[in-house]
């Protein structure tokens, strides 16, 4: 009996031990989210925020990478008192997403407009812009 305790501990704790890599692994996975500048504009500096902290200053005619964990993050940016619109987003392990933010007039003035685009129409306009490099080494590893 003794012996069968023993054994039943041993397979409990190979469990655990596995289970407990497998959501080591799961926690580490990340996603690829390319922030757009709008490619014509002034050479303003807007605050790209996600998940309600903010993640970089990026410049008009600008881009830069995130590595974004796995799951549901919400996307706006802001300028002085002007706030885009938030959008959701669910990263899913080892895909890209690109959003593109860009300022237009309205009726209440100028807005800030954050956009998911495809990748076509995203590779079409990064070769227009130039990487942020001081928003590279922040991810979310």
């Amino acid at each position: 009996m003794k012996k069968f305790f023993q054994k039943l501990i041993i397979i409990v704790s190979i469990l655990v031990g596995s289970l407990s890599i497998s959501f080591a692994q799961t926690d580490s996975a990340t996603g690829k989210i390319y922030f757009l500048g709008n490619p014509k504009g002034f050479l303003e500096k807007y605050r790209v925020i996600m998940d309600s902290k903010h993640l970089c200053d990026l410049s008009v005619k600008h881009y830069f990478v995130y590595n974004a964990q796995v799951g549901k993050h919400f996307i706006a940016m802001d300028k002085a008192e002007i706030k885009s619109n938030e959008i959701a987003i669910i990263v899913e392990e080892s895909k890209s997403y690109y959003i593109q933010f860009y300022s237009q007039d309205s009726y209440g003035g100028r807005e800030i407009v954050a956009k998911r685009i495809p990748e076509d129409l995203a590779k079409m306009i990064l070769p227009s812009l130039k990487q942020e490099i001081s928003c590279a080494e922040k991810d979310a590893n």
